[in-house]
């Protein structure tokens, strides 16, 4: 019970300081909350600026709760390297000693995580000196930046709601991620960014950051997709060498971690190794993803594992059908380019042959959010973005209580 009290208290917390702000927020920038048509990008930041660092009270408050009398960098520590079995720890490993395997080390699993989100760490850990600290400032940050980028990039592309796909990006059931010290927060930084100078027709600068999301996330190289149809869409197979070069650098991303593969291990691919060996994970196809998942939950309520299966299963579940739902919406709404980047990045994260983080993958697909968006109907938001919000309480709640969310 000790779990739910401090995880219900937390939240209550929460609620009661996004809305004692809000009203602070609707003055310092002269919008409405209700029945507004157009929103401005000084709002939508205030709002941001107020969730991720509710969202970073929380953490804290957790963090020492679960160390109670010790000092902040400690319960930082002891929250996101002992107490969780998350990959926060692996990050920490890479910010601190590369991939080079450290005595007393039992197997180098490091060498799975992709390096950028450990080197933006330990710039700012020169600064602060503590890995937690670091890890939750790069990712509050890169959150509340990509999500400025999410507006105006809605707004590019003539979202009818630009301000709900914020609201949608950062009401996601798994957006609590972008404020933990793993790789999420500049994950959506970067292709929030791809996908802004990608329409804003500066595809070099697309690129570039499609080769800085290819080194935080294995999905990253995917991102070359979207820049080469957009560029071969706007010249007309004229310019072919900025084709070339702008849907390479994705690819390159990827290429320079496989380089670090060999390096180390003398072999491109030797993180696949170790993928299957710790995660029991290889690629496969998502309809057997369909399939299993649901057969694994009925068994984890049979066996009296009803925590994993709320947990792990039903999220997944949901997580799978959710995102195809609206990869359809946006199919006939959105451009080309960010339908093919959704369907190869579901192909993607629901293939593995044991999945985990369902959630937590589709949270920084960007298309997600924008599809929704796209339509105009007040009833419609006020629906979906309750289902969101109850998603979101729920899966915090998991979380916070240990429910294996990963």
């Amino acid at each position: 019970m000790a779990n739910f009290y401090i995880a219900a208290s937390i939240t209550l917390f929460l609620a009661a300081l996004v809305v004692a702000v809000l009203a602070f927020v609707k003055k310092w920038t002269g919008n409405e909350i209700a029945g507004r048509v157009v929103i401005s990008e000084r709002y939508v930041c205030a709002l941001l600026a107020v969730w991720i660092f509710a969202l970073n009270v929380v953490f804290v408050a957790w963090a020492l709760s679960v160390s109670p009398g010790e000092g902040l960098y400690f319960a930082l520590d002891h929250l996101w390297y002992r107490h969780n079995n998350l990959d926060t720890t692996n990050y920490r490993n890479i910010a601190a000693h590369w991939y080079n395997v450290q005595e007393g080390s039992i197997t180098p699993y490091k060498i799975v995580f992709f390096p950028m989100y450990a080197i933006v760490m330990r710039a700012v850990f020169t600064v602060v000196r503590n890995y937690a600290f670091a890890g939750m400032i790069v990712s509050s940050l890169s959150a509340f930046f990509g999500g400025v980028l999410i507006f105006k990039l809605s707004k590019k592309i003539s979202v009818a709601r630009p301000e709900m796909a914020v609201v949608y990006t950062f009401l996601f059931p798994a957006a609590f991620f972008f404020a933990v010290p793993m790789t999420e927060g500049l994950f959506l930084l970067l292709s929030a960014a791809c996908f802004y100078f990608l329409f804003g027709k500066r595809f070099v600068l697309a690129g570039a950051m499609g080769f800085l999301a290819a080194l935080t996330r294995s999905q990253g190289f995917l991102l070359a997709l979207p820049v080469f149809v957009e560029v071969m869409c706007h010249h007309r197979f004229k310019k072919l060498h900025i084709s070339a070069i702008s849907s390479a650098l994705p690819v390159l991303g990827l290429g320079v971690y496989l380089l670090i593969n060999y390096i180390h291990y003398g072999d491109f691919f030797h993180f696949m190794i170790y993928q299957q060996q710790n995660w029991h994970q290889q690629m496969g196809f998502f309809w057997n993803t369909a399939v299993y998942l649901p057969e694994n939950m009925a068994w984890y309520f049979e066996s009296g594992h009803s925590r994993l299966a709320w947990g792990m299963s039903v999220p997944n579940i949901a997580a799978l059908w959710l995102s195809l739902l609206l990869i359809v919406l946006g199919a006939a709404r959105l451009p080309l380019a960010l339908t093919l980047y959704s369907l190869v990045f579901f192909v993607m994260s629901f293939g593995p042959t044991w999945l985990l983080s369902g959630p937590r993958y589709v949270a920084v697909l960007i298309p997600l959010a924008l599809a929704p968006a796209t339509i105009k109907s007040k009833a419609f938001h006020i629906a979906l973005s309750a289902a969101y919000l109850a998603g979101f309480v729920f899966y915090t709640y998991a979380f916070l209580t240990r429910m294996f969310v990963y």
